[in-house]
């Protein structure tokens, strides 16, 4: 406790990032390697791969995401930026989100080529040589 008034103390209030209640409990140790952006990326890449493959999505799905990787970033960071302004931005949790999608359509593309273009091509290719009746 004497460590958290010494920051209160020396600490202006809108710079202050920490949070002390007596009523609040720890529930586990946290070990110093679990907070680093490489584990959470790796922990997001990880988690991405396991729900794709245990909510069994198909794999032609990833062309989609694929797609929209990269508008749902800037989305989500934009957002962020607006609600806490530049400087207080959540960018962790916006590049966790991002490793857990590209873990998703890392997991979705294992599946190979056919699996995942197969459905987009079998359209197509019925689109283009059917025979059109006159």
């Amino acid at each position: 406790r004497e460590v958290l008034e010494k920051y209160r103390q020396t600490t202006p209030v809108g710079e202050q990032k920490t949070y002390y209640s007596l009523e609040c409990g720890i529930k586990h140790y946290t070990p110093a390697n679990k907070m680093t952006l490489r584990y959470v990326v790796k922990r997001g890449y990880n988690s991405g791969k396991s729900a794709a493959r245990l909510k069994k999505k198909p794999p032609h799905k990833a062309t989609r995401k694929i797609k929209g990787f990269f508008p749902t970033l800037y989305s989500d960071l934009m957002k962020d930026v607006k609600i806490h302004g530049i400087k207080k931005a959540d960018y962790v949790t916006i590049l966790s989100l991002a490793s857990i999608r590209m873990g998703n359509i890392v997991e979705l593309l294992s599946h190979g080529p056919k699996a995942v273009l197969g459905p987009h091509i079998s359209h197509l290719s019925r689109y283009f040589f059917s025979r059109r009746k006159k």
